[in-house]
């Protein structure tokens, strides 16, 4: 069995329809009741699975709950987006990659909307520290890839070897982890010959908005370079990855807003949700 899972928050669900043997799961972390309420009455009058704990329970234990409670040994999980927009021709690219055996897990090629280059699959590079190197419309290869979730497609088989997704991540870097999780158990991750539209919005945002969803951001970012570090037995590692990120991803908000906030950005606290 293939499952199909979308995560929502505040966002209503729209039907999507999959092919045969496609079971839609919605797990809805959700904080308004009436958008819950609105969301179960639709699923389920058309026969999808509906999850909520009732609260924003992030996408780490939103995934591992679903892996977890109806995946058996020999299924499979895409985790796609709420709003995504992916065809059939990417089912039946899946279909053809579980015919085949090869690897546990599969990315397709996802293109950012705005540079029309390639976001993910990228290669993972092990330096002093852990880096991932751009990918080439002529490069795209299996291996030992870092990638995002939406459209991924991963064996339970390959969740039970690297133990599930790491609940300790609330939003961000949860697929960078899981990405890891795999490297480290020497899984690769084979590629679907489909090119997945990615809109990356994050830099859409006003000021204070992405302000605040950088302060998010820098919160996860220090869980997972702890968590990498420690991993290679190299704890000291991480604080000059953060610093790195941190200063970086500042950059990055300046550039989209104004330099003028650089600071602002750069001295913002980390912050959960």
């Amino acid at each position: 069995m293939v499952y199909c899972l979308s995560v929502l928050y505040n966002s209503l669900w729209n039907q999507s329809f999959f092919p045969y043997g496609f079971r839609e799961i919605v797990f809805d972390n959700s904080t308004q009741k009436e958008i819950q309420i609105l969301n179960q009455k639709r699923a389920r009058a058309l026969g999808v699975i509906y999850i909520t704990q009732g609260t924003n329970v992030g996408l780490a234990k939103a995934y591992n709950f679903v892996f977890q409670t109806f995946l058996s040994s020999d299924d499979w999980l895409v985790i796609l987006d709420s709003d995504n927009a992916i065809s059939e021709t990417y089912f039946a690219e899946v279909n053809q990659a579980i015919r085949s055996n090869e690897y546990l897990a599969y990315t397709p090629i996802n293109i950012d909307n705005l540079s029309r280059k390639i976001d993910s699959p990228r290669k993972i590079v092990n330096k002093f520290l852990f880096t991932s190197s751009q990918t080439s419309k002529k490069d795209v290869s299996p291996g030992f890839l870092m990638t995002i979730n939406n459209g991924f497609l991963v064996s339970k088989k390959a969740f039970d070897k690297v133990g599930g997704y790491n609940e300790n991540l609330f939003l961000y870097f949860v697929d960078s982890c899981f990405s890891m999780s795999l490297y480290f158990n020497k899984i690769q991750i084979g590629i679907l010959n489909y090119k997945n539209e990615c809109d990356f919005s994050f830099h859409k945002l006003p000021y204070k908005k992405l302000k605040n969803k950088l302060s998010l951001m820098k919160s996860d970012a220090s869980v997972y370079y702890r968590w990498l570090y420690q991993k290679t037995e190299h704890p000291l590692r991480y604080i000059l990855h953060y610093l790195f990120f941190n200063i970086k991803k500042s950059a990055e908000c300046a550039k989209a807003t104004s330099f003028k906030y650089f600071f602002s950005y750069l001295f913002a606290r980390r912050i959960r949700k």
